[in-house]
């Protein structure tokens, strides 16, 4: 088995989860992250996702390498992470994405 095996399958579990919630159009930035040019492991339109797996993943660190991504440029950046023991997951944006998000959530409840 593949010392990668768990991180490829903890990055397909989000792009399913990520399409189940309606994002059709999510994809794996699989070439460009190991020719060492691009940090970013998923792309999806306006977002872009940094995920970090292991004993210790670095939640602050996941977020920064999505936000110095070198095509962020009007993109939001996301860190999420998850525990290698644990099948929680954690995710991290900036204040203003959070705000915006729980705007939508209730502009959508009303």
């Amino acid at each position: 088995m593949s010392k990668y095996l768990p991180w490829k399958e903890f990055e397909r579990d989000i792009v399913r989860k990520l399409k189940g919630a309606g994002l059709s159009f999510v994809r794996r930035n699989w070439s460009p992250q190991f020719s060492g040019k691009d940090p970013v492991d998923i792309l999806a339109g306006k977002y872009v996702f940094q995920l970090k797996y292991g004993d210790k993943p670095n939640l602050k660190g996941a977020w920064e390498e999505a936000n110095s991504a070198d095509h962020i440029k009007g993109r939001i950046p996301i860190g999420v992470c998850r525990f290698k023991k644990e099948r929680n997951t954690l995710v991290v944006m900036d204040w203003k994405t959070f705000e915006n998000l729980l705007k939508t959530v209730i502009y959508d409840a009303n």
